[in-house]
């Protein structure tokens, strides 16, 4: 079980995570708005220098292949990978680069995090999530991007290699870095979906709790003509909610949700103790008909899980 004066910790002051939190790709070549426009489920072009977004990439059948937050430069555009797939997005969007000026650089620097209401005092920089600018620690500037996926104020933060550690001591002094499993209770309680848990290239972006991901207004991009179908029909048929678990147990990812109506209603995919609620809790995708049902049942192997259906956030976002 996570320490909860860990947890606490971040809420009240702050957390430093050395964990990848998000990997960033470096995108130059004067055709690179115009080529991530035609890949990305979100409006690139609109967006001006210091600027960013959240986008899907998505398949030719509105499938999520990664979630990807995209900040604007004047000279380049960055993508902030999920964790472990900057090599996959690179390698798969360079396949369609045909006769486009555009090329792919991965930065030399290692990606810290900070998060929580005293990250902004703690970089002297305050962004809107996806945004850039400068972190200022001890003596040094460095490449900044506003990032939200704990659910609080946070800060992605360019760092050379050989000054992560002493970056960490200044900012966390006794506390040293904080464990990864910090937050992901973080982002569970925030209800952020996350890619490999809520969704995988097997899930439709509008059933993968990706809202902020898309423009409906924009011109074509790959996956547009099922989102917009989708989208005209008014529903899809699994979405997110959250269970409030009764007892102790916490369940895992896969087990299954079911009601009196339907047994095969859902399945659970993350699930934590929630220091905050005092409770296990856990994201679900739900089929339609049991998304507005009070109660369900989590099975854990062969004990029954009683849960409430909730709205996400379980905590709201700072």
């Amino acid at each position: 079980m996570v320490d909860e004066a860990q947890v606490a910790r971040v809420r009240g002051s702050l957390g430093v995570f050395v964990e990848a939190m998000r990997q960033p790709l470096r995108v130059v070549g004067k055709d690179r708005v115009r080529f991530l426009q035609g890949m990305l489920s979100n409006d690139v072009a609109k967006l001006g220098a210091g600027e960013g977004c959240h986008a899907a990439w998505l398949t030719a059948k509105g499938k999520v292949l990664a979630d990807l937050g995209v900040v604007v430069e004047q000279d380049a555009v960055w993508l902030l990978c999920p964790p472990g797939r900057r090599g996959e997005v690179m390698a798969g969007l360079d396949r369609f680069v045909i006769a486009d000026d555009v090329r792919f650089e991965v930065p030399d620097e290692a990606t810290i995090g900070v998060a929580g209401p005293g990250a902004a005092a703690a970089l002297r920089v305050d962004l809107l999530p996806w945004g850039t600018g400068t972190a200022r620690i001890g003596g040094l500037e460095l490449r900044a991007f506003g990032w939200r996926e704990t659910g609080l104020p946070g800060t992605l933060v360019l760092v050379p290699a050989a000054a992560v550690a002493d970056l960490v001591a200044t900012l966390a002094g006794v506390h040293g870095a904080t464990p990864p499993e910090v937050a992901e209770v973080l982002r569970v309680e925030a209800g952020v979906p996350r890619l490999g848990a809520e969704f995988d290239e097997e899930t439709l972006v509008l059933e993968a709790g990706l809202d902020d991901c898309i423009s409906y207004t924009k011109g074509c991009y790959v996956g547009q003509e099922v989102v917009a179908r989708q989208h005209t029909r008014g529903h899809v048929n699994r979405g997110l909610r959250g269970l409030v678990l009764d007892g102790e147990t916490v369940p895992e990812r896969g087990d299954r949700v079911a009601a009196p109506a339907r047994e095969d209603g859902g399945v659970v995919t993350s699930a934590v103790f929630s220091p905050t609620l005092r409770r296990p809790i856990a994201i679900a995708s739900l089929h339609r008909s049991l998304q507005d049902r009070p109660r369900v049942t989590v099975h854990r192997g062969d004990t029954p899980l009683e849960a409430e259906v909730v709205e996400l956030p379980f905590v709201r976002r700072a």
